[in-house]
């Protein structure tokens, strides 16, 4: 474990077939279970918001139990990362243009929006040096390019054959200053995927 002295806090690691479960506290409360079972290697990371702002304790435990198809209990870790600023996909601040509103409990802040039209996009205009687009993964999500300031940084595929919640997608390294970042829904999906649906559950700002 580490102290952490900003918020919110964000635990990335790794999905595949040998993962197990890792357990998660801050302070001494549990936060979540995290099954890190996935069919394929997938990067993966889990964020916990609104702490106060002083030092905080997280504790990352195996558990040494599993998913009853992953073929073992490894948990990997890849690093903290605190001191970002979470914009809600309900946030004023992200416009879209159409897309459909709902909620989940597993969602970041319980809610999300949702598109499967070819063109539809949602954008943030934010200040910083990199952004992270909150997302879902899943058997019926397509594709989406991502934007920033009319840079195309590639396509992104959001398939997987379960639904995997708050998967973050990061684009870091920006100069410091206004950016403007867009993702846009493709209308296409990988050939397992039943549907061309794109998730926009919220966008994490670095500093």
């Amino acid at each position: 474990h580490r102290d952490l002295h900003s918020f919110p806090t964000r635990r990335s690691s790794d999905l595949g077939p040998a993962s197990g479960i890792a357990s998660v506290t801050i302070d001494g409360v549990k936060k979540s279970n995290l099954d890190l079972y996935a069919a394929s290697p997938e990067t993966f990371s889990q964020g916990y918001s609104g702490l106060a702002s002083k030092a905080h304790t997280i504790v990352i435990t195996v558990t040494g139990t599993r998913n009853t198809a992953a073929s073992n209990t490894y948990v990997n870790f890849d690093a903290f990362i605190v001191g970002f600023t979470t914009t809600q996909d309900s946030s004023s601040n992200v416009t879209y243009d159409a897309w459909k509103g709902a909620t989940s409990t597993s969602a970041s802040g319980g809610t999300y929006r949702s598109d499967g039209k070819a063109k539809a996009t949602s954008t943030l205009t934010f200040t910083g040096t990199g952004v992270t687009w909150v997302t879902a993964t899943s058997p019926s999500a397509g594709k989406a390019t991502v934007t920033i300031d009319g840079v195309n940084k590639g396509t992104v595929d959001l398939y997987t054959p379960t639904v995997h919640w708050q998967v973050a997608e990061s684009y870091i390294g920006l100069s410091f200053g206004p950016h403007t970042t867009v993702v846009r829904v493709l209308g296409t999906k990988n050939t397992a995927s039943v549907g061309t649906q794109v998730v926009v559950d919220a966008f994490v700002v670095q500093a």
